[in-house]
């Protein structure tokens, strides 16, 4: 600072952080005041104060009884009050990591490296990337409603990002806020996350390293050896599924005509394509559908739904995000047009007129799946369609039956 007195350090994701603008305007700038007379008072995010100190309530901008209610507020911060005293012991979380002067030795959580602020951990791996010679970004933000989701380290040429994660990410809170944000990345942008914890890269680089390179290659290995185990055994029952069987002696005989059995000078060639097909035998098909391929089905088939005129690069992430967490979606979505142009729902007869289009279909892994289980079929009906009764008119029409059987012993 130009004063050379004491700082501490305010990132700029605070703009971004929920914590933070879940506060109103005057708490925000409590928390700013806050964090500034800790640094200035307290020792390494940690200080006692008086909630009766008129200070207190000048700096924050509230009146003087409101100054503990004020402190229980602010966010990261830990507040302890004395029952006998009446003092208030305040601490601020991970403040030696983000807050405290930065110091080459390794000893702080930050190092300055080219102008910016990143971990110790963040710079090995930075480090590892540039000696592998592969291109990357760090801290890309990808945007997400009204913030962002902000990764690491990005590679562009290969649609990947890499997450260096604290021990924090093993408790079920941030493994449902990761498991949400990699499930957003891939769904909008294409971009698979992978996760590697900062003690492997402390204490075992050059698995992280190989690890990396595999993930780059495109074929990262198993973490350990059930995993790879299970991995190899999927990958047999693929090539099962998508190799025939040879044809036995009596399957080729009978494919024969009759004009050629035996008797005729002439010698007999059974082609595989005859027995199967296209499909010839021993050559594995392709595992792995173009997005495209989603798109023209759709055209083909769509009937009574909307019109898809341009497939955009969103609809493309969407298609490949189908595709790569579901290798039977091309034959369940083929179905499930089949089934949506039997329901009125979706050809544009509810309430809303609402029709389905391509991009309803696709942005997720739950609507083709509802479409094909039945879900919209009684939502809405054809115009010229009797009424049908609803359960509880069925219900009210039973009993009025029954009253009439009723003899009149009057």
């Amino acid at each position: 600072m130009a004063d050379q007195k004491r700082w501490w350090k305010m990132h700029s994701s605070i703009l971004t952080d929920d914590k933070i603008l879940n506060l109103s305007p005057a708490d925000r700038w409590a928390w700013v005041a806050l964090a500034t007379h800790v640094r200035e008072h307290g020792e390494k995010g940690s200080i006692n104060l008086d909630p009766s100190n008129p200070f207190l309530a000048l700096i924050f901008g509230c009146a003087p009884q409101q100054v503990l209610q004020v402190l229980q507020r602010m966010p990261n911060v830990v507040v302890s009050q004395h029952q006998t005293t009446g003092q208030v012991s305040l601490k601020y979380r991970n403040w030696d990591k983000y807050a405290e002067d930065a110091r080459e030795d390794g000893r702080s959580g930050f190092l300055k490296v080219r102008g910016a602020w990143k971990s110790r951990v963040e710079h090995i791996f930075s480090g590892l990337l540039t000696d592998i010679g592969i291109e990357f970004k760090e801290q890309q933000r990808f945007p997400h409603a009204k913030t962002f989701y902000t990764v690491d380290f990005y590679i562009p040429s290969r649609q990947i990002a890499f997450e260096i994660r604290g021990p924090e990410h093993a408790t079920a809170k941030y493994r449902a806020l990761d498991q949400r944000k990699s499930v957003s990345l891939i769904e909008n942008f294409g971009v698979i996350v992978h996760a590697i914890d900062n003690t492997s890269i402390l204490q075992n680089i050059d698995f992280v390293r190989s690890y990396v390179i595999g993930c780059i290659d495109g074929k990262s290995a198993a973490s350990n050896p059930s995993q790879r185990r299970r991995e190899e055994k999927r990958e047999e029952e693929k090539q099962r599924r998508i190799t025939p069987p040879t044809p036995s002696k009596g399957e080729v005989e009978n494919a024969i005509p009759k004009s050629q059995a035996v008797g005729t000078q002439r010698k007999l060639e059974v082609k595989p394509e005859e027995l199967f097909g296209n499909q010839v035998a021993g050559t594995p098909q392709k595992l792995k559908a173009k997005p495209e391929e989603l798109f023209q089905i759709y055209c083909t088939l769509r009937g009574k739904l909307l019109e898809c005129r341009k497939f955009t690069e969103t609809l493309r992430k969407h298609c490949r995000a189908r595709l790569s967490s579901d290798s039977d979606f091309i034959p369940v979505f083929t179905k499930a047009l089949e089934r949506a142009n039997s329901a009125a729902f979706l050809c544009g007869h509810g309430d809303r007129r609402w029709i389905a289009d391509f991009e309803w279909f696709v942005k997720n892994d739950t609507n083709v799946y509802k479409t094909l289980e039945g879900k919209y079929d009684r939502i809405a009906q054809w115009p010229g369609e009797p009424i049908k009764p609803t359960s509880g008119q069925r219900t009210a029409d039973n009993l009025q039956q029954r009253r009439g059987n009723i003899p009149d012993i009057g």
